[in-house]
């Protein structure tokens, strides 16, 4: 699949749900999705190649869903200053399934004061990739 064939809710589609589904002092960011995964604690790590630390059939549903072209809600991240990594709120499985299609970056909602952080270990872009 190419960038954006999948059809995660942002741009225009967010802008009308954004009250919602970004929590205040969150920003809607680009991450490359692998680096996300391989700077994630190892106990919450999910990979498209192993089952693995996943939960029921998230990631099966989450494939399905995206080939139906079906909206996907953000995924949200954060900085783990105890363990150092990556922090997955909500939407690992969803990561490990866009990967799965071929997807390399996602957008992505990140606490405004973890960016920094987040720069240090993960592509991250504040602009959508062309």
């Amino acid at each position: 699949m190419k960038l954006n064939e999948l059809n995660w809710a942002h741009g225009e589609n967010l802008d009308k749900r954004k009250s919602k589904y970004v929590a205040k002092g969150h920003v809607v960011v680009w991450v490359k999705i692998k680096d996300v995964i391989d700077n994630m604690h190892s106990d919450f790590r999910i990979s498209p190649d192993s089952s693995e630390n996943r939960i029921g059939q998230r990631f099966e549903k989450a494939v399905e869903h995206f080939k139906a072209n079906g909206w996907m809600d953000l995924t949200s991240l954060g900085w783990n200053d105890h363990w150092k990594t990556v922090d997955v709120g909500d939407g690992r499985h969803r990561l490990a399934a866009a990967l799965s299609l071929g997807e390399v970056w996602a957008p992505v909602t990140v606490d405004k004061s973890d960016i920094d952080e987040l720069k240090k270990v993960i592509g991250l872009r504040e602009t959508e990739p062309k």
